[in-house]
This record gives C-alpha cells, structure tokens and sequence, in this order.
C-alpha cells in the first residue's frame, strides 16, 4: 500500500469527507487530485472503503481507519517531542487504588525536581503491567509482585501487604476460621478481584493446601468496588490491608493468619533515565514513611 495514499484516506475518513479533508490537510492538495489518489487506493485493495452522498466509511473502510489511525494521531505528539529535545518523559503504570490514593503525591514531588517533566500514567494489573514493561510502553511499573515474575526484570521492594477477609462489623464472624467452616458447608459467597489477579490466586492456591475451595462468586474490578459489595451484604470480601488506609467502621477486616502477604514493588527492564530513578527514590522513601506511620498509629 502507498504511505501517502493511506495519509490521505486518514484525512478523509477523520474529517469526514473529501472536501473537508482537503481543508484539514497540513499541506495543499486540491479536491479532484485527493479523490483521484483515494480512488487508486481503492482500486489497488479491491475494496470500497466509504460511500460519498452521504459520507459514511464501509465495514472495510472503518477496518483500515482503525488500523491506520494511531499511528497517524501520534504524528503531531511525535513532532512537539522532537522540536523540544530537551523536554524529559517519564511513562509509569500502577493499578487504580495506588494511582488514585498515593501515587499523586510521589509525582508532585518529582516534578518539584524536574519541572519540564512530563508524565504518561496508565492503569494496569500485574500481567498488563509486565507486557508494558516488555514492549517499551511504560518505564516504570508499580504492581503486586507476581509468582512469574521475569527474572530479567529489575525490582526495587516498597512494602508487604497482608491479605484479609472483610465482613459486615455487625457478622457473628470474628476469625477467618470461622468463614472457612461456613465455606465447607457451602453457606457463604466470595467477592474478590477476578482470579488473573495476583492477590486472587495467592488466595486460592493457600486455600487449596488446606483442602479448600472457595471460588469467586462476584468478581469485580478494584477493591474498593469489592468493600461497596460488602457494605451492601452479598458475601465475604477479600482484600489487602494498606498502611495509612483504614477501611470503612462498618466494616470489619479479619487477618488471614499463616497466609502469605503481598509484595509490592517497582519494576523496571532498561537502564532508568534520571526522573524515573528519582521516581523510584522517592517512592520508596514515601512508602516507606507510610508504613512507619501506619505502625506508629497502631
């Protein structure tokens, strides 16, 4: 396929028809020679990519516009960076609760260092945020440490978090023991994060060495959304206590003695640019500072 044929049909698909592309292109080309190109693009597929009275894309038009477009929205980015090359990125990755509750603070601190900075941070799981690793996207991930873990990963250890079982504070349960015995006679329902997670198969593989199965009833996709199905009564919730975050009075968190805790940590695959070390560094300072305040207050 031509690469300047496929530009124009970008333009033309975007913006809707021909003539409205030719106003939108960054440079000139008038109306008849843009529909003479489209057309042998056209001719060259064997396919109809839009029909033009109204201007609607083809199934195969839409296909081909889904392919092309990322890599043409990313042209104008891709610009600005190259014209400031003395501008600094720094791409990082953590799962929900960590962005929305701690990771705020750590980045306000590291543009205090670097006030040209400029981040992109996503949401991902553990799996999603190894795969980001790999494939250069992210720089940075902060996640629950997996059992296949690569070894070529490099990781720096924040904290150790122990998992618990939340129930209503007004259930007779006081231990998780006493769940367990409910669990065998089939009386009680799970809510967990669905079980790729980490902290879901942690879960089950302990609870399988203890001749137990106990599948997810409801899964859902944060633990906040799975303490909100506590509060509303549909079952038992598991969870992870987090320094310097209590859960909610009516709620009451049961440790699971002998079971292992969760390591969170920052990874890394290539060697860090000066941000993203000064990211780790202070990361681990401030996770290290909550849980020294979190073991003070108890």
């Amino acid at each position: 396929m031509n690469l300047h044929h496929l530009e124009l049909f970008y333009y033309v698909a975007k913006h809707g028809g021909i003539a409205a592309a030719v106003e939108h292109m960054p440079y000139g080309i008038q109306q008849p020679g843009l529909s003479a190109q489209i057309i042998q693009l056209e001719k060259s597929l064997g396919k109809t990519l839009f029909t033009r009275r109204p201007f609607a894309l083809t199934p195969d038009g839409a296909e081909l516009y889904r392919s092309i477009a990322p890599f043409f929205d990313g042209l104008e980015g891709l610009e600005a960076r190259m014209k400031e090359p003395r501008a600094e990125f720094l791409s990082i990755t953590a799962p929900p609760t960590l962005l929305r509750d701690h990771l705020s603070k750590v980045v306000a601190e590291v543009q205090k260092a670097f006030p040209r900075l400029r981040l992109h941070i996503r949401e991902a799981n553990p799996t999603q945020a190894i795969s980001l690793l790999f494939t250069e996207q992210v720089d940075v991930a902060v996640s629950l440490r997996v059992e296949k873990t690569p070894k070529d990963l490099h990781m720096q250890s924040l904290a150790s978090l122990p998992m618990v079982l939340l129930v209503l504070a007004k259930a007779p349960w006081r231990n998780a023991e006493q769940i367990f015995e409910e669990v065998r006679r089939g009386a009680v329902e799970l809510i967990s994060l669905p079980q790729r997670e980490a902290i879901t198969q942690t879960f089950l593989q302990e609870l399988q060495k203890r001749g137990l199965e106990w599948h997810s009833g409801i899964e859902v996709n944060s633990l906040q959304l799975i303490q909100s199905y506590v509060l509303m009564g549909f079952g038992v919730g598991l969870s992870v206590r987090v320094p310097s975050q209590p859960f909610p009075s009516e709620l009451r968190a049961l440790p699971l003695k002998a079971f292992p805790s969760l390591e969170v940590g920052a990874f890394w695959r290539n060697p860090l640019s000066p941000q993203a070390q000064h990211f780790v560094a202070t990361l681990d300072h401030y996770a290290k500072k909550l849980t020294h305040t979190s073991a003070k207050t108890g």
